[in-house]
C-alpha cells in the first residue's frame, strides 16, 4: 500500500508541476466548483496543495483520477497529458475509470472562453474591470478578474447575468459563450447599452480605442456571417421583436443548426434577407432600425456605416 501511496503523490507533484506560473491560475480556475473558496483563496497556494485537498475529500484516489485526466485535455497540456498515462500505466489494472467529480459543461464552456479573453490595452479585461467597477482592486490579469466574479456576481445564475459578461468580451469568446445556457431564470430583459467590448471593433492607437467607417449600399453574405458572429445572446430578441419571425421559426433554426449557434443566427439573417422587399428601404437601413429597436445601437452602427467586415 505504501508504494502505490508514494506514485501517487509523485504523480500529484509531477501533475503540479505541470502548471506552474500562470499554469496555476487555470487549475484554481478549473477547479472552483469542487473545492472551498477558503482552500482557492491561500495566498501561498499550490496546485499540489489542490490536489492534496481532493484527495482528503475523497474526490481523487489512486484509483479514479479522471479529474485530471479531464483537466489535461481541457488545458492542452502535454505534459498533463504524459503524467497521467504514465500513472495509469504505471498502476495497471488498480485504475479503475470510476464516476468520479468532472469538469461542468459551465466550466468547460468558461474555461474556452477564457483562452481567447484579451488582456491588452482596451481589451477584454479593461472592458470587465470597467463595466463592473473593480479598476481599484488593481487585478493583473484575466483569471483573478473571472474568480472574483464568479466569487461576488455568481456569473451563471440567470442568462441576464451570463449575456452581460458576454458582452464586455470579444467576438470569438462570445461564440464560445453563446453554446452554454444558463440554468437560472430566462432573460427578459434587452442587451446593455454599453458600447465596449465583442460590442465594438476597436484598434489601438497610441492607447486610444478607435473605429473606421466606410459606407455601403446593400448587405452581402459575408456581411450577414459577420453579424451573426457579433449579435452574441440578442439573436433571437432581434429575431423575434426586430424581423418579425415566430418562436417555432427560432426553435426549427435551432433544430437544423444543433451543432452551430452561428449557423442558426446566420440561417435566420439569411431568411430574412431573402424574403425582404427591397424596394421598401435597403435591407441595411431595416436591420439598422432593427437593432436600434433592441438596443444594439453599437452593432446598429456598425452596419450603419459598413464597419462589420
Amino acid at each position: 500500500m505504501g508504494d502505490i501511496e508514494d506514485t501517487f503523490t509523485d504523480f500529484r507533484q509531477a501533475f503540479s508541476n505541470a502548471y506552474l506560473g500562470n499554469g496555476y491560475l487555470k487549475l484554481r480556475f478549473l477547479l472552483q466548483d469542487h473545492l472551498p473558496i477558503s482552500v482557492l483563496s491561500s495566498k501561498y497556494n499550490t496546485g499540489m496543495n489542490l490536489f492534496n485537498s481532493l484527495k482528503d475529500r475523497g474526490d481523487i484516489s489512486f484509483t479514479d483520477v479522471n479529474i485530471m485526466s479531464e483537466i489535461a485535455k481541457v488545458t492542452k497540456n502535454a505534459t498533463a497529458k504524459s503524467c497521467v498515462k504514465a500513472f495509469v500505466e504505471d498502476v495497471g489494472l488498480r485504475y479503475d475509470a470510476s464516476e468520479g467529480i468532472t469538469l461542468s459543461s459551465y466550466r468547460k464552456t468558461l474555461y474556452n472562453a477564457m483562452d481567447e479573453i484579451t488582456e491588452v490595452e482596451c481589451g477584454d479585461v479593461h472592458n470587465l474591470t470597467a463595466y463592473y467597477g473593480l479598476g481599484h482592486l488593481g487585478f493583473q490579469n484575466k483569471w483573478d478578474v473571472v474568480f472574483h466574479l464568479e466569487k461576488e456576481v455568481k456569473l451563471n445564475d440567470t442568462r441576464v447575468k451570463w449575456k452581460r459578461f458576454a458582452n464586455q468580451l470579444n467576438t470569438k469568446a462570445q461564440i464560445i459563450l453563446l453554446e452554454y445556457n444558463p440554468s437560472g431564470a430566462d432573460d427578459t430583459e434587452g442587451a446593455p447599452s454599453i458600447s465596449t467590448g465583442a460590442q465594438a471593433t476597436t484598434s489601438t492607437d497610441g492607447g486610444i480605442c478607435r473605429q473606421s467607417s466606410t459606407q455601403n449600399s446593400d448587405l452581402t453574405s459575408q456581411e450577414l456571417m459577420e453579424i451573426a458572429k457579433k449579435l452574441g445572446f440578442d439573436w433571437e430578441e432581434l429575431a423575434i421583436a426586430g424581423l418579425g419571425f415566430k418562436k417555432p421559426d427560432i426553435d426549427r433554426l435551432k433544430m437544423d443548426n444543433r451543432n452551430s449557434i452561428i449557423g442558426a443566427i446566420f440561417g435566420m439573417l439569411d431568411a430574412w434577407s431573402k424574403k425582404v422587399s427591397v424596394a421598401e428601404h435597403t435591407r441595411r437601413s431595416q436591420l439598422v432600425n432593427a437593432l436600434k429597436k433592441i438596443e444594439r445601437n453599437d452593432l446598429a452602427e456598425e452596419v450603419e456605416i459598413n464597419n462589420i467586415l
